[in-house]
């Protein structure tokens, strides 16, 4: 499987904005997620229904889900 080299840099700077989303509605988070997970898909050229999606997420791109992602930041601002 190819990946994309350019988008995971660009997850970065998603990720950092997720301290943001703390104390969001549940549907601002879950569009945020489809974002996501749409892009793992155009980084493995995978289609919507293959298999394998939260594999490749969080082993071979190292990404959190979006609610882990707030948890993350949050605990790591505070820890700081």
């Amino acid at each position: 499987m190819a990946l994309n080299p350019l988008l995971p840099q660009q997850f970065v700077y998603i990720s950092t904005g997720f301290v943001l989303l703390a104390g969001a509605p549940k549907a601002k988070i879950d569009k945020l997620q489809r974002l996501l997970n749409a892009a793992a898909r155009l980084v493995s050229d995978t289609r919507k229904f293959d298999r394998g999606l939260s594999q490749l997420m969080y082993v071979d791109l190292h990404w959190l889900d979006v609610p882990e992602g707030v948890k993350y930041k949050l605990v790591s601002m505070v820890h700081k």
